[in-house]
């Protein structure tokens, strides 16, 4: 039986959150605003924009501003496409390897089983050690 979309990109979330987790592990507190976990929930939207639109950073970029801008009021801060684009730009820098395993869950999640969408997750996310976080 296939898992519908939601159930297996949860999935898939879950593993790059743990990655990110282990990647800032031992730096402890990484933001001055965010708490890591805020951190985490964004960096997560800034990989998820950038393997949904092929690596263009920009597109990417445009996708968060255009779902974040009408939340302004809400989110009681100014949504600024330049700042979005610094953060999409780094974001790619920084994790490579979770922008890949969610460009695989994009390629694969029509066609192949839920096993082997996360099998191709699981692979792209093994190399990264603890600690590994680039600050830019």
């Amino acid at each position: 039986m296939k898992t519908c979309y939601s159930e297996l990109e949860e999935k898939v979330k879950g593993l790059i959150r743990e990655s990110f987790s282990k990647r800032i592990a031992p730096h402890g507190k990484i933001g001055i605003d965010l708490t890591n976990e805020n951190l985490i929930e964004r960096w997560l939207t800034d990989i998820m924009a950038i393997g949904f639109n092929n690596d263009d950073l920009i597109l990417a970029a445009k996708d968060i501003y255009e779902f974040q801008k009408p939340m302004e009021q809400v989110l009681k801060m100014p949504v600024i496409m330049e700042n979005i684009c610094d953060r999409v730009y780094r974001s790619s820098y920084r994790f490579d390897a979770e922008i890949e395993a969610f460009k695989g869950y994009v390629e694969l999640r029509e066609t192949a089983p839920e096993e082997v969408v996360l099998f191709k997750v699981r692979e792209e996310l093994a190399d990264i050690e603890e600690g590994e976080f680039y600050v830019v």
